[in-house]
Protein backbone atom coordinates (compact mmCIF):
# COMPACT_ATOMS: atom_id res chain seq x y z
CA UNK A 1 0.00 0.00 0.00
CA UNK A 2 1.38 3.73 -0.76
CA UNK A 3 2.10 6.18 1.74
CA UNK A 4 -0.84 8.36 0.37
CA UNK A 5 -3.19 5.26 0.88
CA UNK A 6 -1.99 4.54 4.23
CA UNK A 7 -2.46 7.82 5.35
CA UNK A 8 -5.68 8.47 4.04
CA UNK A 9 -7.13 5.44 5.67
CA UNK A 10 -5.11 5.27 8.75
CA UNK A 11 -6.80 9.04 9.53
CA UNK A 12 -10.28 7.64 7.77
CA UNK A 13 -10.36 10.28 5.29
CA UNK A 14 -8.47 12.81 6.67
CA UNK A 15 -4.49 13.43 6.08
CA UNK A 16 -2.69 14.84 9.06
CA UNK A 17 -0.43 17.94 7.76
CA UNK A 18 2.26 19.66 9.47
CA UNK A 19 2.88 23.18 9.94
CA UNK A 20 4.08 25.08 6.91
CA UNK A 21 6.56 27.90 7.59
CA UNK A 22 7.31 30.32 5.09
CA UNK A 23 9.73 33.20 5.40
CA UNK A 24 9.75 36.64 3.28
CA UNK A 25 12.56 38.68 2.82
CA UNK A 26 10.91 41.82 2.20
CA UNK A 27 8.92 41.48 5.82
CA UNK A 28 9.11 42.06 9.27
CA UNK A 29 7.37 39.08 11.26
CA UNK A 30 4.58 40.64 13.42
CA UNK A 31 5.10 37.42 15.50
CA UNK A 32 1.25 36.02 15.89
CA UNK A 33 1.44 33.08 14.06
CA UNK A 34 2.30 30.75 16.47
CA UNK A 35 5.89 30.30 16.27
CA UNK A 36 8.55 30.05 18.67
CA UNK A 37 9.94 33.53 19.20
CA UNK A 38 13.68 32.13 18.49
CA UNK A 39 12.40 30.48 15.35
CA UNK A 40 11.44 33.68 13.25
CA UNK A 41 14.75 33.71 11.71
CA UNK A 42 15.82 30.10 11.71
CA UNK A 43 16.36 30.24 8.37
CA UNK A 44 19.06 33.21 8.28
CA UNK A 45 18.79 36.57 7.57
CA UNK A 46 19.04 36.69 3.82
CA UNK A 47 16.17 34.45 3.52
CA UNK A 48 13.95 36.73 5.50
CA UNK A 49 11.55 36.17 8.85
CA UNK A 50 8.94 34.08 8.80
CA UNK A 51 5.71 35.85 8.45
CA UNK A 52 3.66 33.38 6.94
CA UNK A 53 2.39 29.73 7.89
CA UNK A 54 0.46 28.04 4.61
CA UNK A 55 -2.27 25.49 5.22
CA UNK A 56 -3.30 22.70 2.73
CA UNK A 57 -0.86 23.96 -0.07
CA UNK A 58 0.67 22.64 -3.36
CA UNK A 59 1.71 25.33 -4.59
CA UNK A 60 5.67 25.72 -4.17
CA UNK A 61 6.57 29.63 -3.02
CA UNK A 62 8.39 31.71 -5.18
CA UNK A 63 11.32 33.09 -3.14
CA UNK A 64 14.51 34.02 -5.56
CA UNK A 65 17.18 32.02 -5.96
CA UNK A 66 17.63 31.10 -2.27
CA UNK A 67 13.84 28.95 -2.32
CA UNK A 68 14.40 25.34 -1.03
CA UNK A 69 13.53 22.71 -1.79
CA UNK A 70 9.73 22.34 -1.60
CA UNK A 71 9.06 25.57 0.44
CA UNK A 72 5.37 26.46 0.78
CA UNK A 73 4.50 22.77 0.26
CA UNK A 74 2.63 20.76 2.74
CA UNK A 75 3.61 17.47 3.97
CA UNK A 76 1.40 15.07 5.27
CA UNK A 77 2.34 13.71 8.73
CA UNK A 78 1.76 9.29 8.88
CA UNK A 79 2.53 7.64 12.41
CA UNK A 80 3.58 4.07 11.47
CA UNK A 81 5.24 1.96 13.91
CA UNK A 82 6.27 4.98 16.52
CA UNK A 83 7.58 6.65 13.52
CA UNK A 84 6.47 9.59 11.61
CA UNK A 85 7.44 9.38 7.95
CA UNK A 86 6.35 12.85 5.96
CA UNK A 87 4.73 12.57 2.44
CA UNK A 88 3.89 15.83 -0.33
CA UNK A 89 -0.03 16.88 0.03
CA UNK A 90 0.62 17.55 -3.60
CA UNK A 91 1.66 14.05 -4.65
CA UNK A 92 -0.81 12.53 -2.49
CA UNK A 93 -3.24 14.58 -4.49
CA UNK A 94 -1.69 13.57 -7.70
CA UNK A 95 -2.11 9.77 -7.18
CA UNK A 96 -6.11 9.55 -4.93
CA UNK A 97 -7.04 11.95 -7.29
CA UNK A 98 -10.73 12.06 -6.33
CA UNK A 99 -10.46 9.88 -3.33
CA UNK A 100 -8.50 12.68 -1.32
CA UNK A 101 -10.00 15.56 -3.12
CA UNK A 102 -13.37 14.87 -4.08
CA UNK A 103 -14.66 13.98 -7.19
CA UNK A 104 -16.10 17.76 -8.02
CA UNK A 105 -12.79 19.73 -7.73
CA UNK A 106 -10.74 16.51 -9.23
CA UNK A 107 -12.91 16.07 -12.24
CA UNK A 108 -12.46 20.39 -12.82
CA UNK A 109 -9.31 20.75 -12.17
CA UNK A 110 -7.28 17.99 -11.71
CA UNK A 111 -5.43 19.22 -8.50
CA UNK A 112 -5.81 20.76 -5.35
CA UNK A 113 -6.38 24.34 -6.57
CA UNK A 114 -6.12 26.39 -3.94
CA UNK A 115 -4.33 27.06 -0.40
CA UNK A 116 -5.13 29.11 2.89
CA UNK A 117 -2.52 31.19 4.89
CA UNK A 118 -1.41 33.62 7.80
CA UNK A 119 0.05 36.70 6.62
CA UNK A 120 1.15 38.22 9.50
CA UNK A 121 3.62 41.40 8.40
CA UNK A 122 4.34 43.67 11.61
CA UNK A 123 3.88 46.87 9.75
CA UNK A 124 0.54 48.02 7.67
CA UNK A 125 1.11 46.56 3.88
CA UNK A 126 -1.55 48.93 2.29
CA UNK A 127 0.13 48.42 -1.45
CA UNK A 128 -0.49 44.78 -1.01
CA UNK A 129 -2.13 43.33 -4.57
CA UNK A 130 -3.33 40.10 -5.01
CA UNK A 131 -2.90 38.44 -8.27
CA UNK A 132 -6.49 39.35 -9.85
CA UNK A 133 -7.61 39.36 -12.75
CA UNK A 134 -9.86 41.85 -14.55
CA UNK A 135 -9.87 44.16 -11.83
CA UNK A 136 -10.69 41.70 -9.55
CA UNK A 137 -13.39 41.08 -11.48
CA UNK A 138 -12.41 37.23 -12.34
CA UNK A 139 -9.84 35.03 -10.91
CA UNK A 140 -7.99 31.92 -11.48
CA UNK A 141 -8.32 29.54 -8.37
CA UNK A 142 -4.98 29.82 -7.48
CA UNK A 143 -5.13 33.70 -7.23
CA UNK A 144 -4.66 35.28 -3.57
CA UNK A 145 -8.23 36.51 -2.43
CA UNK A 146 -6.97 37.87 1.06
CA UNK A 147 -9.20 37.68 3.66
CA UNK A 148 -7.90 40.25 6.99
CA UNK A 149 -7.79 39.57 10.81
CA UNK A 150 -6.12 38.88 13.96
CA UNK A 151 -7.46 36.48 16.27
CA UNK A 152 -7.21 37.26 19.87
CA UNK A 153 -5.36 34.01 20.72
CA UNK A 154 -3.18 34.48 18.22
CA UNK A 155 -1.61 38.02 19.96
CA UNK A 156 0.32 36.22 22.15
CA UNK A 157 3.76 37.13 21.50
CA UNK A 158 2.89 40.50 19.11
CA UNK A 159 4.62 43.62 20.22
CA UNK A 160 1.94 45.84 18.77
CA UNK A 161 4.09 48.19 17.27
CA UNK A 162 1.65 49.05 14.08
CA UNK A 163 -1.88 48.48 15.29
CA UNK A 164 -3.70 48.88 11.68
CA UNK A 165 -4.96 47.35 8.58
CA UNK A 166 -6.27 48.78 5.42
CA UNK A 167 -9.01 46.13 5.52
CA UNK A 168 -9.21 46.10 1.40
CA UNK A 169 -9.41 49.67 1.01
CA UNK A 170 -6.78 50.13 -1.01
CA UNK A 171 -8.42 47.90 -3.86
CA UNK A 172 -11.63 49.27 -3.45
CA UNK A 173 -10.17 52.65 -3.92
CA UNK A 174 -8.22 51.84 -7.08
CA UNK A 175 -10.75 49.71 -8.78
CA UNK A 176 -13.79 52.58 -7.99
CA UNK A 177 -11.48 55.57 -8.73
CA UNK A 178 -12.42 57.11 -5.69
CA UNK A 179 -10.35 59.76 -4.05
CA UNK A 180 -10.06 59.79 -0.08
CA UNK A 181 -12.75 62.47 0.95
CA UNK A 182 -15.09 60.72 -0.91
CA UNK A 183 -14.86 57.20 1.14
CA UNK A 184 -13.53 58.40 4.31
CA UNK A 185 -17.30 60.50 6.01
CA UNK A 186 -19.36 56.73 5.68
CA UNK A 187 -16.34 54.98 6.33
CA UNK A 188 -15.46 57.14 9.69
CA UNK A 189 -19.32 57.17 10.99
CA UNK A 190 -19.98 53.75 10.38
CA UNK A 191 -16.74 52.05 12.10
CA UNK A 192 -14.91 55.02 14.25
CA UNK A 193 -11.90 57.05 13.31
CA UNK A 194 -9.27 54.11 13.76
CA UNK A 195 -11.18 52.52 10.48
CA UNK A 196 -10.49 56.08 8.91
CA UNK A 197 -7.05 56.44 9.86
CA UNK A 198 -6.33 53.20 7.94
CA UNK A 199 -8.50 54.30 5.24
CA UNK A 200 -6.56 57.58 4.83
CA UNK A 201 -3.71 55.66 4.79
CA UNK A 202 -4.84 52.77 1.64
CA UNK A 203 -5.78 56.51 -0.40
CA UNK A 204 -2.16 58.06 0.29
CA UNK A 205 -0.75 54.41 -0.43
CA UNK A 206 -2.73 54.15 -3.94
Amino acid sequence: MSFARKALEQGEGIVRLTPTWVPRSFCVPGRRIKLHPDDYYALGGMRGGIDERWFASTTAAQNGPLTSKNEGLSHIALEDGGKVTLGLLKDAVEELGADLIGSRLWNEFKSWPMYSKFFDNMGLWSAYRSKWKARGLLFSPTSEQPRRGFPLHLLWNCSGNEQGDDFGLFEKLQQRGQQDHQLLPSVSLATGDRLGCAARHAACAG
